[in-house]
């Protein structure tokens, strides 16, 4: 099926499909929840439901074929895989997975090359796009990537958002992050940030990369591509490390709108911003931690 190609009549051409249970295995994540398994600045969940099995990320390189072998996980086994974004912390394990996978079915938006930045300091900044090993090897398996300007299906009620409209000015990039070397003319809004929602029998659940198109902007993405008014769950890494109170009251403040079952903030949404959605959220707090799965 090809992606939408409208952008006004989402709504109605999103269907209500049936749902299917779903299975969410932490791969790679900044935090580890066994001694015998390598956390690192980065993010890979193996999604499984209806016999798909959804690579969403890939770390930053060192852990993932680690990790998949401690949790007997076989990435041969892969159908699909969703870049959420192009930022190395995401993308550094795809050479590994394309060896395992040649032919396996890549989910990502047109923006995938574009060179990215990160402003430092001092020069030189920092390039934190994809690494030219990944871009080499991705340029070579172009055939195999199914590009997700707008929302696209991956299989029956799951689906990749593509891009995300910002509506909200509390919400921003999370970072000082440039398209240009130098930092200094063209700041990165990462437009091409996209989520993942599945369609479960106890509801929706949004798994977010790194939301830099903002938690908010996302939830109402989806809430309105799908005509839901709750979220059964939100996972992922929702980047609030710069974000001011005002920001996490409104984070906050959407999970109660939605009533969000359950939130699992991990990955890059920093120590400070985790303590406060657990303390705001109470019962409703899910830790998500490399070698954890969840169950919906």
């Amino acid at each position: 099926m090809n992606p939408i190609s409208r952008t006004d009549d989402l709504a109605a051409l999103v269907p209500q499909e049936r749902t299917n249970p779903l299975k969410i295995s932490v791969l790679v994540d900044n935090a580890a929840g066994e001694p015998r398994l390598i956390a690192e600045h980065g993010l890979a969940l193996l999604i499984e439901v209806a016999g798909r099995r959804i690579l969403f990320d890939s770390g930053a390189g060192s852990a993932l074929e680690h990790n998949a072998r401690q949790l007997k996980i076989k990435l041969d086994r892969l159908t699909d895989m969703v870049v959420s974004h192009s930022h190395y912390d995401h993308t550094s394990g795809i050479p590994a997975i394309l060896d395992f996978n040649p032919g396996i079915r890549i989910y990502a938006h047109p923006e995938l090359f574009n060179p990215r930045y990160s402003r430092g300091e001092l020069p030189p900044h920092r390039q934190i796009g994809l690494p030219e090993e990944v871009s080499n090897v991705l340029r070579q398996h172009v055939p195999n990537i199914i590009w997700t300007p707008t929302p696209t299906p991956i299989t029956e009620g799951v689906w990749v958002t593509g891009a995300i409209p910002r509506k909200n000015d509390f919400e921003d990039a999370g970072g000082p992050f440039f398209l240009d070397p130098e930092c200094a003319t063209r700041p990165d809004p990462i437009e091409g940030d996209q989520a993942v929602w599945a369609q479960t029998p106890n509801g929706i659940v949004v798994i977010l990369g790194c939301a830099h198109a903002g938690v908010v902007n996302t939830l109402e993405r989806v809430a309105r591509l799908t005509k839901a008014n709750r979220f059964h769950a939100v996972i992922g890494g929702m980047h609030l490390l710069r974000a001011d109170r005002r920001r996490l009251h409104c984070t906050v403040e959407a999970f109660d709108r939605y009533q969000v079952d359950f939130v699992g903030p991990c990955h890059c949404t920093g120590d400070s911003a985790q303590d406060f959605i657990r303390r705001a959220v109470g019962s409703r707090y899910l830790e998500v931690k490399t070698g954890m799965t969840l169950e919906f």
